[in-house]
């Protein structure tokens, strides 16, 4: 989900979403549309609870329904009012409301996260949460402003410093409206405060120190290979014999250990819970209604005529925006999904990059661009995945809440397509050998339908996030290597059917992806806190696609032996 130019592409953050299930709701296709305001005189009626606090947890149970209508109390919630700087980051403003007027508030609460680069720091992760102001961003490289941008700042609350789909392909929004050269879909993620803590308490001394054949390896880099010496082996645990799951609290030499929410914390309470929030945004183009996005001022990066990397800020719109969220009865996350509703008609196209390790330098683009398209039904592996009936019921009922708090919440231009509570298992039939092969044969041997038949999210993936074959139809081991020698990517400790700890499951979409980054890099699901694609904060993105000069590490670092990426077979 990022890359760097230079060295080009890196960092992923992490991907996801979208899919389908029977029902008889009538949806209202006409996205955007303003639903009937209630009759004067009646309030609107609650059928979420619009509060500033996130959840902390739900049900083991939930339905799908139930699970649709967390996603959108914790979207709402993480876009309150940001309270900062009369609170500290991550707290929302007390005397803010949905019923205030405006279509949304000039800085969200999530906005006040930590970026990507405040949690990995080109230095180690010292500053206490309580201490943190406007983001400092730290890179490896020099990075001068804009002579042509004199007022442009390199501190504003948006980094967008991802410029592609985990190394899979680039993405555009209008792109035939747009002249040369194109500017790229770009990407940020931010982190909690549970998260950013966890890893600063644990890990901040040494967090940078990676793999090191000539010295010792800091104590993040040590857990990740204990993990997956301990994943790989019977009985598959991620942590240790006995040990309850992976809430922690566990040793920080042997597991990354996320906080869950919902479980006590030592600083006092309970946790919220991990949180990551990954963005995708654009400049708006000829053809678009500016007043059906949230927009914001962010920084970008560019070269300039001279080839330095410089630093710019410009306006840009909101289209696409993952949360995943770690709790007490979802230890491996609840993954949420939400776009504009506008994408799906704004000639969004991808360009694919090759892979490692063959062929022309990592990141060098392949065309032609490729529209991105919304499949109807489910047995077609090129296209996004339907977006079930029943999350689009949940949204039309939030969209009228919404605008009977306010008629111009710029929230009913925004559309839930898809979530992930437990993971299931699917399974290719047969069942491909053990050898460098099995990750093509894991999805050659698969059964679509039978897939979202177990979930009707099992291929959930973000229209603007996962857009090529590769990442909108994931499963299997993927770009992770094979661990298990087998389709597996995810080792759990708690599903729907009850399976005990160690039981591997085939999972798909944004929740199998980054089962990857739990089985294979140990990172407890998270693509954050490994030291592959760009990390610790090397490079940042550029805004136009500049190709690169010699092969990047990228996602070649997350290869084993000969295994090959998935290929992404064209029309």
């Amino acid at each position: 989900m990022i890359r760097c130019k230079n060295d080009r592409r890196g960092k992923p953050a992490f991907l996801i979403g979208c899919l389908l299930l029977t029902g008889s709701w009538a949806v209202n296709t006409a996205w955007g549309k303003t639903p009937p305001a209630p009759k004067p005189g009646k309030a609107p009626a609650s059928y979420i609870n619009i509060t500033s606090t996130p959840p902390s947890d739900i049900a083991a149970n939930a339905s799908l329904e139930d699970l649709a209508k967390f996603a959108w109390q914790q979207l709402l919630a993480l876009s309150w009012k940001a309270g900062y700087p009369g609170t500290r980051r991550g707290q929302p403003d007390p005397n803010w409301s949905y019923s205030t007027p405006g279509a949304f508030p000039a800085l969200m609460t999530w906005q006040t996260y930590a970026q990507t680069t405040e949690l990995r720091p080109n230095s180690p992760l010292t500053i206490p949460w309580a201490q943190l102001g406007i983001p400092q961003y730290s890179y490896q490289v020099t990075i001068a402003q804009d002579p042509k941008n004199p007022k442009a700042k390199n501190n504003l609350w948006n980094n967008l410093d991802e410029d592609n789909e985990i190394g899979s392909c680039d993405t555009y929004g209008q792109y035939k409206n747009q002249g040369s050269p194109k500017q790229l879909v770009l990407y940020q993620v931010k982190v909690n405060q549970d998260e950013y803590e966890y890893l600063r308490v644990n890990y901040g001394a040494t967090q940078n120190i990676g793999p090191n054949p000539n010295g010792k390896a800091g104590l993040l880099s040590q857990a990740q290979s204990a993990v997956a010496k301990t994943i790989t082996a019977p009985p598959y645990l991620y942590y240790s014999s006995g040990f309850p799951g992976n809430c922690g609290p566990c040793d920080p030499a042997q597991a990354i250990c996320l906080p869950c929410g919902g479980d006590p914390n030592p600083a006092g309470g309970t946790y919220k819970g991990s949180i990551e929030v990954k963005s995708a945004w654009r400049m708006l183009q000829k053809g678009d209604d500016k007043d059906r996005f949230f927009t914001t001022n962010a920084l970008y990066y560019d070269r300039d005529a001279a080839g330095q990397l410089v630093y710019k800020n410009g306006t840009f719109a909101l289209i696409g925006i993952h949360v995943i969220h770690k709790t007490k009865n979802y230890p491996d996350f609840i993954f949420t999904t939400f776009e504009q509703v506008d994408v799906e008609k704004a000639d969004m196209e991808y360009i694919l990059l090759s892979p490692p390790p063959t062929g022309p330098p990592t990141g060098t683009q392949i065309p032609p661009a490729v529209a991105i398209k919304r499949q109807a039904g489910q047995t077609n592996r090129q296209q996004v995945h339907p977006v079930p009936p029943t999350l689009d019921a949940v949204t039309n009922k939030v969209h009228q809440q919404l605008t009977g708090l306010n008629p111009g919440s710029i929230w009913q231009y925004y559309r839930l397509t898809g979530v992930q509570g437990h993971p299931v298992n699917c399974q290719p039939n047969p069942v491909p050998p053990a050898n460098p092969s099995a990750p093509q044969a894991c999805v050659r041997n698969q059964n679509p339908i039978q897939c979202t038949n177990l979930d009707p999210n099992y291929f959930m993936a973000n229209f603007v996030v996962e857009s090529d074959p590769f990442l909108n139809n994931f499963s299997g081991p993927g770009f992770g290597g094979n661990p298990f020698q087998n389709c597996n990517n995810i080792v759990t400790f708690s599903t729907r059917s009850g399976a005990v700890q160690g039981t591997q499951l085939n999972m798909g979409g944004c929740k199998g992806c980054h089962g990857v980054a739990q089985t294979a890099l140990g990172t407890d699901f998270s693509f954050l806190l490994d030291f592959g694609n760009n990390k610790p904060s090397v490079n940042p993105a550029t805004v136009v696609y500049y190709p690169p000069t010699s092969p990047k590490p990228a996602l070649k670092k997350y290869l084993k032996g000969n295994e090959r990426l998935l290929p992404l077979p064209r029309k």
